[in-house]
């Protein structure tokens, strides 16, 4: 059992997550860090990647093409959108969770319903800042 004084920082994410994504359209897969948007033959997948080093996370944004069936999601195009995000206590990590969701927004609110992202309309290849 955690001690009383460690942060529960993966439910901290969903939270900041569901709050962002949800009304953007996004769905969890099951309780993972993993939010998706599909559209038929291509996805918008965002991922809060943790680390194998500290506890936080990276924020990925991308698009996975369902051209074909596979196993798992692919960022075919964007990746990384964010460095990591440590958490260093809870209310330092949820103020930086938003900032985190909030470059989120731009890339998906700019994709219109139907029509797969193009580097006009959607910018995941870079990191915005």
């Amino acid at each position: 059992m955690p001690a009383k004084s460690e942060i529960d920082h993966n439910k901290l994410i969903a939270t900041a997550a569901k709050e962002a994504l949800s009304p953007l359209g996004l769905n969890r897969v099951g309780k993972s860090r993993l939010w998706y948007d599909d559209h038929g033959w291509w996805c918008i997948i965002v991922e809060f990647q943790p680390s194998s080093w500290s506890r936080g996370t990276y924020l990925n944004i991308g698009v996975s093409w369902l051209l074909f069936e596979k196993a798992h999601w692919t960022f075919d195009v964007g990746y990384r959108e964010q460095g990591f995000t440590p958490v260093k206590a809870e209310s330092q990590f949820a103020d930086a969770l938003a900032h985190v969701v909030e470059q989120a927004h731009p890339a998906l609110e700019n994709t219109a319903p139907g029509s797969p992202p193009s580097p006009t309309r959607i910018d995941i290849t870079s990191p915005s800042r």
